[in-house]
């Protein structure tokens, strides 16, 4: 349990950390801690780290959506297609029988 939390920790801190050590700054503070090598950190920095974008990404999408039909620059959801209809009469009463 604590490496998932290390990990979610470190993934969301992670794209600030990658900035700032672009320009230089904290080298003490690593952006992957290597020395906690479990799957579970792993994959709790794999959530951190994406999370942050894919809720923005998502969010912005609904609201685009959502303003585009407000305004009426996009046409409402359609509408689901009729149930199909039962064919009448027995089978192959409109099949037309070859004479020989």
């Amino acid at each position: 349990m604590e490496d998932f939390l290390w990990g979610l920790w470190n993934g969301l801190t992670a794209w600030p950390l990658l900035i700032v050590h672009a320009f230089g700054g904290w080298h003490r503070f690593p952006v992957y801690d290597v020395l906690r090598d479990s799957g579970w950190y792993q994959f709790a920095f794999l959530l951190g780290s994406g999370s942050p974008f894919l809720g923005l990404l998502g969010r912005n999408r609904t609201i685009i959506v959502a303003d585009r039909r407000r305004r009426g620059d996009l046409a409402p959801p359609p509408a689901p297609p009729p149930p199909a209809q039962e064919p009448h009469g027995p089978p192959g009463a409109g099949a037309v029988a070859h004479q020989p």
